[in-house]
């Protein structure tokens, strides 16, 4: 099994995505097991994306190489959602060569239940060469075809 993807800081924040995970075996969506941690903070999910066969899979790499490609900045922030939003990335450019990520998780299958979570960490990163090491890696976790199970 691949290694999963994790963003690290302080020894004790920390964001996973794990390899993808074809639940139907047809292609279509893929499960990403995600996780965020830091003081007091554990929370986990179930990301639904795109499948390999939509071509889809790259979607989280592609808003991610758009970050590095613009890393002189943009206006405003920038998003992007799970196809079931168990999972958000919000991106912020400082102006100054940071961006900050705010990764917002919430429950799988049930994110806007009555009874739902969710749960928010921002991590900045530098917008250069950080961005781009960590939008490579994450293109290389979701560029391999995932295995059938859930």
């Amino acid at each position: 099994m691949e290694q999963p993807f994790v963003l690290e800081r302080d020894g004790r924040q920390r964001w996973s995505l794990y390899p993808p995970i074809d639940p139907y075996g047809n292609g279509y969506v893929a499960h990403l097991r995600v996780e965020v941690h830091d003081d007091g903070l554990d929370a986990a999910t179930t990301a639904t994306i795109d499948g390999y066969a939509t071509g889809g899979a790259a979607d989280l790499a592609a808003f991610m190489g758009q970050l590095t490609d613009d890393w002189r900045g943009w206006q405003g922030s920038r998003v992007w959602h799970a196809l079931e939003h168990e999972m958000t990335v919000e991106a912020v450019h400082d102006g100054r060569g940071h961006i900050a990520l705010s990764v917002t998780l919430r429950r799988h299958r049930r994110a806007y239940a009555e009874d739902a979570w969710s749960a928010c960490r921002v991590f900045v990163v530098e917008a250069g060469e950080e961005m781009t090491a960590l939008a490579r890696d994450i293109e290389h976790l979701l560029s391999a075809r995932p295995p059938n199970g859930g």
